[in-house]
């Protein structure tokens, strides 16, 4: 009977230590944000951005097959035939090249226009995603810093339940010994619930200015992320 207690022992010890160590590598590492790096993130992941950086090699693509038309187009052959024991002609092996040059003089202007529309059309998908670039920042900087101004939010709602709070000590001791109505007791209790359900708010507004920016950065839900940064007040 002592031996079987023994046994359940290291068994529950070492079923206890293969589970922590199992959570701990299957736990994922909180992500560290800085505004630089929630920007990078979200110009990285953001499928309009990669949409638009297609549309730009398409329209590069444009501008070169247009200004192909100007440069000549020089195209090279070569054959071979081979002639074993024939009777008429002296040689075994007939080896032939060529080379031809075709150069376009006039289109009417047509070529001339075609680069130009091309490359004023490459230019705006440029400035396009630039455009994008810093509207995609601006929104990810705003989120970034609200959830600074929500937790420090959060930080205010917390002390004033810790003041309600003590301050309810206070009363309640106060009104023990009469020195305190019985309508100053309530209202320190209304107080404190009060500061509570502001407290629950901020923790929620955090929540959620949370998840916008994971919203903006394109990454899961479930990423633990970690906001590097001061909220300013000037």
């Amino acid at each position: 009977m002592f031996i079987k207690r023994i046994f359940y022992c290291v068994f529950s010890v070492c079923f206890f230590v293969l589970a922590q160590v199992s959570f701990a590598t299957n736990k994922k590492p909180v992500l560290v944000l800085t505004e630089e790096r929630a920007i990078e993130i979200a110009l990285k992941n953001n499928y309009d951005i990669l949409s638009k950086k297609e549309d730009i090699k398409a329209a590069q693509s444009v501008v070169n097959q247009a200004w192909s038309k100007v440069f000549p187009n020089i195209s090279i052959g070569a054959n071979y035939m081979r002639y074993e024991d024939h009777p008429f002609i002296p040689f075994e092996n007939n080896n032939g090249y060529s080379v031809e040059v075709s150069q376009l003089l006039f289109a009417g202007g047509g070529v001339i226009n075609a680069i130009s529309a091309s490359r004023k059309n490459l230019e705006a998908e440029r400035e396009g995603k630039r455009e994008l670039e810093n509207n995609i920042s601006y929104g990810v900087k705003q989120a970034f810093y609200n959830i600074l101004l929500a937790k420090e939010v959060e930080r205010i709602r917390n002390e004033t339940v810790l003041l309600a709070e003590e301050n309810l000590s206070i009363t309640r001791e106060r009104y023990k010994k009469g020195e305190s109505s019985h309508y100053e007791l309530l209202r320190s209790k209304v107080e404190v619930s009060n500061s509570k359900v502001q407290l629950i708010k901020a923790k929620n507004l955090v929540k959620v200015s949370r998840n916008f920016l994971k919203i903006l950065l394109g990454i899961d839900y479930s990423e633990k992320i970690e906001i590097n940064g001061e909220f300013n007040y000037h």
